[in-house]
């Protein structure tokens, strides 16, 4: 069951990322890819729990009748699951997983998308944008005489009040509408008792309404909360595939009965995209744990298992038998997977290679040139064979997300519960290929089933660490791969294998081997032989009868300053939740790794083909032994005169997506909330881009000249200020009083000294006049604000700064800030000039008293 927690954000709140900035913030908030803050799903779910624990404790010190077996607080650990790091006395179990799934509330869609068109069309005012979603808040402490301590200043960043953020939940077990009701009552009772979340919230920020949007059929009502007054209902039974929300239907499925044979391969495309960052556990160092650049094999084959396990059929015995299995999933590259990168291929250490159009070389035909070369150790590359432009070179951005694990007792994260951890995670939007394969035979055999089970597999799952809040949700698409026939694989290749004396070999996942003494391995050695093993029996299988002799492969003796091998071998580690104990290492031959053999005998290529497909050593099923076999990036020196590759498709859509931008927000939207955040934002943008172009106009005497008259007269020694400092601080005294619709104090002022002491201001550059038709004219100051922050003249000192239209979220908020800030703006922009007038004489003033000081004492000498 899927449902909505909207959080309105009732004060200004600080959700802090664990870092500063040095030199100018202490404490900055976390931002999600989008660079806006949001809260993230681990926050979330502690204080959520925290709050239903409260009213199970109170639910459960009522006291429980005798029929009475399972208290709220087991419904709590049910919930939101187990917390092993704070348990009495070692676990006999597992941990019961959480039955909760809460992911990080973001803020509203329509506001995100506004900003990433601007970060499309204009990164300067995508950043202004951004920055006006928080401020800087300064701090002292205080110490035992109520005076400030010295070097206790800190400056922490803010999220402005207002805020209304979505997160999007799912209860995963399968319940009776009891249990349903139940559980729903006890989260909504628990939202009701959240009053403030994040940093500070003991000191006035973060303060919060929690608001749950149920489905429709779910019919939670205020007439239910009598369920909260009876004793709690019985927990459904836990089973193993309750973690991820499937039914535990083991009895209900049967194996498919189908025949071991050697038909051909169906291939399917499953397509996943990150909609929130992936953990793939690679290793833990320290606090900190480290991800793949992958989604193994391993973790979608339990998948299509579970959605096959759905329609009442176990595909354990094809698994089994090796014909099922599924790849791992690699970033995609020119709509295909992307294939880890040749180890014989090196690079001018100094070109940058594929990435920086630096020259590559293939160490397998070319030899080490005087230059320092560098071998690839990560990275993609695209897989079609023969390309007239350079290959396509990926690599997968990651990012770091750092967590906490709080005490009860001291509200603090201590290393007995946790402490502060940080896991590297696979961005979101990175697109991943992988291939479900089986036997002909049993797709077919699932087919006639259902007709279309393989759309069980699309739509939002999740994979990896900590899945259930701020990572490990993708939205899985499948397409099916038309068969191949035997007259698809090409002539070329054909003609190669059969005339080739060598074989060229590109492990395109991690090979798991076992030598004689059944140990893993990672040696070419073992590799040869095992490869030998497979080709020459399967050789005498498809030629039973024959007089054909055995298929002996030998390491090819490279020639001078050439390799033949490149081999790396990799360790996968990974725990096994429900014994509790880590599972045995997978020690193998590293993806990427490369060789080449000198061939006795004749090599089949629709057999070498069947190899690609099915793969090769242990648990092939899980992605294992993925290999190709003379590709031309082994086989052939590299051409690096070929062209880059052309992104006009890309630079296309791009300009599709300028040339419809989202509608700007409207006052009509269904949710107010979101239009008043949103005219709260636009307005301190606006607010800082009036200040930067007060200072800006404020810098130089020609420019206060224009706008307000004033000047500094230096003549014969003698500095006068016109008018005089006296004067414009009287200007400055009145124009607080003005308002858009209150200019009367202003103006009457002006009157008074046209009147009374016009002559203080005859010497200025019509003085009076310009600040009499800046207050007249209201749209003067919107025009050189706008001049100052964007010039048309490129020679001219500027602030390049993103203009006022730039800046606004909202359909009327250009007019509507205009008019309610016009005051605020004419005293910012008058203020900043008197200012710097005032600088500038008193800087005079200073020199030519030391130029006094200077004649004197040379007079004296």
């Amino acid at each position: 069951m899927k449902f909505q927690l909207t959080i309105t954000m009732q004060s200004d709140w600080h959700v802090g990322a664990g870092a500063g900035r040095r030199g100018d913030i202490d404490r900055l908030i976390q931002r999600d890819t989008d660079g806006l803050p949001y809260l993230p799903a681990k926050t979330l779910t502690g204080i959520w729990r925290d709050a239903c624990e409260l009213i199970a404790d109170g639910l459960d010190s009522a006291g429980l009748s005798e029929d009475a077996s399972t208290s709220w607080n087991q419904w709590v650990d049910f919930l939101f699951g187990d917390q092993p790091a704070i348990a009495n006395a070692a676990l006999s179990t597992a941990p019961q997983p959480a039955a909760l799934s809460i992911r990080a509330a973001h803020l509203p869609k329509s506001l995100r998308n506004l900003l990433k068109h601007r970060a499309k069309a204009s990164n300067p005012a995508h950043q202004a944008l951004q920055s006006a979603f928080t401020f800087i808040k300064p701090g002292i402490s205080i110490d035992d005489r109520g005076c400030a301590k010295e070097d206790f200043l800190r400056f922490e960043e803010m999220a402005r009040i207002g805020a209304v953020l979505t997160a999007d939940c799912e209860l995963l077990a399968a319940l009776n509408p009891e249990q349903q009701q139940a559980a729903c009552t006890l989260l909504a009772a628990g939202a009701t008792v959240v009053e403030r979340l994040g940093g500070k919230r003991r000191r006035g920020a973060g303060r919060c309404e929690f608001k749950i949007d149920w489905p429709e059929e779910v019919g939670i009502q205020q007439a239910v909360w009598d369920i909260l007054a009876r004793d709690a209902p019985e927990l459904p039974e836990a089973s193993e595939d309750s973690s991820d929300g499937s039914e535990d239907i083991s009895e209900k499925t049967n194996s498919l009965e189908i025949r071991s044979d050697q038909s051909g391969w169906q291939r399917i495309t499953i397509a996943l995209e990150a909609l929130t960052p992936l953990v793939i556990p690679a290793r833990a160092i320290g606090n900190v744990v480290e991800t793949l650049d992958y989604i193994p094999g391993t973790n979608l084959l339990r998948l299509v298992l579970q959605q096959v396990r759905s329609l009442g059929v176990d595909l354990s015995d094809p698994m089994a038998r090796g014909d099922l299995l599924v790849t791992n999933a690699t970033i995609a590259i020119a709509d295909q997977p992307g294939q880890p990168i040749p180890a014989c291929l090196f690079y001018e250490k100094s070109g940058g290679g594929l990435s920086k159009g630096g020259t590559v070389y293939n160490r397998f035909c070319e030899p080490e040139q005087g230059s320092q070369l560098k071998g690839y150790r990560q990275g993609y590359i695209e897989f079609t064979k023969r390309l007239e432009t350079l290959p396509e070179y990926k690599t997968v951005d990651t990012l770091v997300g750092t967590h906490n694990t709080i005490e009860d007792r001291c509200q603090r994260p201590t290393s007995e519960v946790g402490g502060v951890y940080s896991y590297e995670a696979i961005a979101p939007g990175t697109c991943f290929w992988a291939e479900l394969r089986m036997r002909q035979s049993v797709y077919d055999a699932l087919c006639q089933k259902q007709a279309d089970w393989h759309e069980k597999l699309q739509g939002h799952h999740r994979i990896g660490q900590s899945k259930k809040d701020d990572y490990g949700a993708v939205d899985i698409t499948v397409k099916i791969i038309q068969p191949e026939r035997k007259t698809d694989t090409s002539t070329e290749d054909s003609k190669q294998t059969e005339q080739t004396e060598k074989l060229w070999v590109w492990l395109l996942s991690d090979v798991l081997l076992r030598n004689e003494s059944l140990r893993p391995t990672a040696s070419v050695e073992d590799f040869r032989q095992a490869l030998q093993q497979t080709l020459s029996a399967n050789q005498q299988t498809l030629n039973a009868g024959g007089d054909e002799s055995p298929i002996q492969l030998e390491l090819s003796t490279p020639g001078e300053g050439l390799i033949s091998a490149m081999l790396r071998s990799h360790r996968v580690e990974s725990w096994q939740t429900w014994w509790n104990l880590p599972r045995p290492s997978l020690v193998g031959i590293a993806a990427g790794s490369c060789m080449v053999f000198e061939v006795t005998g004749t090599l089949d290529p629709q057999r070498l083909r069947q190899l690609e497909l099915s793969g090769i050593g242990e648990r092939t099923a899980e992605g294992y032994g993925q290999l190709c076999f003379n590709h031309p990036l082994l086989s052939e020196p590299f051409d690096n005169e070929r062209p880059n590759r052309k992104t006009e498709e890309d630079s296309e859509s791009q300009e599709a997506e300028l040339d419809t931008p989202p509608p700007l927000l409207s006052a009509s939207n269904r949710n107010s909330d979101v239009f008043d955040y949103a005219r709260l934002i636009e307005k301190a943008a606006w607010r800082e881009a009036i200040r930067r172009a007060a200072l800006f106009l404020a810098s130089e005497g020609d420019r206060r000249r224009e706008i307000l008259g004033i000047w500094i007269e230096n003549k014969q020694g003698k500095i006068t200020s016109h008018p005089s400092m006296s004067q414009l601080g009287g200007l400055r005294s009145v124009l607080s009083q003005l308002k858009f619709n209150q200019k009367e104090p202003v103006l009457s002022w002006i009157e008074n000294i046209r009147e009374k002491r016009s002559n203080k201001w005859e010497k200025t550059k019509d003085g009076l006049g310009k600040i009499e038709r800046l207050i007249h004219e209201e749209t003067q100051i919107w025009q050189w604000i706008s001049t100052a922050l964007c010039h048309a003249d490129p020679n001219q000192n500027s602030l390049n700064y993103p203009s006022l239209q730039e800046l606004t979220l909202t359909q009327t908020g250009e007019s509507d800030l205009k008019q309610e800030l016009w005051a605020e703006a004419v005293q910012v922009v008058i203020d900043a000039c008197i200012r710097a007038h005032k600088r500038e004489l008193e800087e005079l003033e200073k020199k030519q008293e030391q130029a006094v000081v200077a004649a004197g004492a040379n007079h004296g000498a």
